[in-house]
């Protein structure tokens, strides 16, 4: 199988027909100003002080510091509390519907779209997939601000690979799996993104979970957080394209996928009809097959 050809509901490779998930930006909500929960703060603060200025010094890092501010609110880490507010909006309390807003921020500060020299892009295909129409426009690339970022990245992709084909999920589609394995898969995607909260397709693996079990209010808490933070990344000038041939857009176009599913899911069509014609303009080879999401009103509209 060409793996251009490849199927949305794998999490791995993604065969092309639309059934399921593919393996805004929020502003900070206030904290609920709570005497007895801010005086539990404080003394959880005065008992890990020593041990924090023991080994780290007076002078503390920003991701310490994050550390710190997690413990005081009972989370063994700042990664921890963030993969709480992602996977549990059910129990969310007001401080983890705060921490919820800062998915989208460790995304944005660890990835970046990269634009190459301006070249002729085919900007319109005809069903034979076919060039009929080109611009001048840059192809862009989804790349780590830190390149050191990559190996982790690798290294919770490879393990999390490895465990799925041990439950069972050779093709890589979430409907494969019985519910007992979907529900490992689900329990160790989250532990890779609390690990490594820039690994997409974690985040991808554990929303898509939630959608084939039903659970799509909990899926999109996750998912739409990093699919709007890697839509704001996207360069805002100029006819680009995200060519699905370069493997490191993959990620971007399973995470988009799924938020597509979502917002449908929600009602929310006028939203996904914009996002998929987006998408589709993104790439219009289309192996993923965002024109297939959108609704018979916005394909039929006019141009």
């Amino acid at each position: 199988m060409d793996i251009d050809d490849a199927d949305p509901l794998d999490s791995h490779s993604n065969p092309e027909r639309v059934r399921g998930p593919l393996d805004s930006r929020d502003s900070p909500e206030p904290i609920a100003m709570n005497i007895d929960h801010l005086r539990k703060q404080a003394k959880n603060l005065q008992s890990i002080y020593p041990d924090l200025v023991a080994a780290r010094g007076a002078k503390l890092s920003l991701a310490h510091a994050q550390d710190a501010i997690a413990r005081t609110h009972g989370f063994p880490s700042w990664a921890a509390m963030v993969s709480k507010a992602a996977s549990a909006p059910s129990e969310t309390t007001g401080v983890v519907s705060g921490v919820q807003n800062t998915i989208g921020n460790l995304i944005r500060d660890g990835y970046r779209f990269v634009a190459g020299e301006e070249t002729e892009l085919a900007i319109q295909l005809d069903d034979n997939a076919e060039p009929t129409r080109f611009a001048l426009g840059r192809e862009v690339m989804l790349s780590f601000r830190k390149p050191r970022q990559a190996a982790s990245v690798r290294r919770e992709d490879e393990a999390l690979d490895e465990f799925s084909e041990r439950l069972g999920g050779l093709t890589g589609a979430f409907r494969d799996y019985t519910p007992l394995g979907l529900a490992s898969l689900l329990a160790a995607a989250r532990k890779a993104v609390e690990r490594c909260p820039l690994y997409l397709d974690g985040w991808n693996r554990a929303a898509g979970a939630l959608f084939t079990q039903g659970k799509f209010a909990e899926a999109m808490a996750i998912v739409e957080p990093v699919a709007v933070a890697l839509l704001d990344l996207l360069p805002s000038e100029g006819t680009i394209q995200a060519s699905y041939r370069d493997l490191s857009n993959r990620p971007f176009y399973r995470i988009v996928h799924c938020y597509l599913l979502l917002l449908h899911q929600a009602g929310r069509h006028r939203e996904a009809d914009v996002l998929a014609g987006r998408m589709y303009g993104l790439w219009p080879n289309d192996n993923i097959g965002f024109r297939f999401l959108l609704t018979r009103k916005a394909r039929d509209a006019p141009g």
